[in-house]
């Protein structure tokens, strides 16, 4: 989530995300009640950036998933190991 509470986050918490954010112009976004409103070159700063957080979360399951197949490769091979022993 590219917000720091994620789905607890209110409406303020949203405004204040893009708001403070570095690249996006405040000039380009309008809050309603129950919408943002922004121009396509500020979407495209969001989705990009929602792209990375993803990779990045996609990337560290990708190594624990790996680790873990490795590892129990290591101890069925330890233990076959020790039973020929």
């Amino acid at each position: 989530m590219l917000l720091p509470k994620g789905c607890e986050s209110t409406t303020e918490d949203v405004k204040e995300f893009i708001m403070q954010h570095a690249l996006i112009d405040n000039n380009e976004v309008q809050f309603g009640i129950t919408k943002v409103f922004m121009r396509d070159a500020e979407k495209l700063i969001l989705d990009d950036h929602l792209h990375r957080v993803i990779m990045k979360h996609i990337e560290t399951l990708q190594g624990c998933i790996q680790s873990l197949i490795i590892r129990r490769k290591y101890i069925k091979l330890r233990n076959t190991v020790i039973a020929i022993q």
